[in-house]
């Protein structure tokens, strides 16, 4: 999938020209894929679109959208807009995305969300 991704970039990018064939969008480390562009590539090298999806909603590889407030269930796609309208869309994160200066970004494991971390003075007496 992500040859696909990587070998198509103009597929991604709407300030480009894509040959009136546009497959979605990078927004970060975010690549959204359209679904029915989705399916037809993962059917092309014979998997299992649904299978696939339900295999990365598990190993947290793609993001989901609630559909119910208090429930667990989550549809496997995100809408997204993409030009100009909202779009049914597979969200897989990319690991391996290299931000906007070169250098690779953090793994996704790695990540803490440091502004919800409270700051300590050396004299702070701490519970441990």
């Amino acid at each position: 999938l992500m040859g696909y991704v990587t070998s198509n970039p103009r597929r991604f990018d709407p300030e480009t020209d894509n040959m009136g064939e546009m497959w979605g969008t990078r927004k970060g480390r975010i690549i959204y894929i359209i679904k029915p562009v989705f399916d037809r590539l993962l059917r092309s090298e014979g998997y299992s679109p649904g299978a696939f999806l339900t295999w990365a909603k598990r190993k947290h590889l793609i993001l989901c959208e609630d559909y119910g407030e208090g429930s667990n269930n989550r549809r496997l796609t995100k809408r997204v807009s993409i030009g100009g309208r909202a779009t049914a869309c597979v969200a897989v994160i990319d690991d391996e995305y290299e931000g906007d200066d070169g250098r690779p970004t953090e793994p996704l494991e790695e990540r803490i969300d440091r502004a919800a971390l409270a700051p300590v003075e050396p004299d702070d007496d701490m519970p441990f």
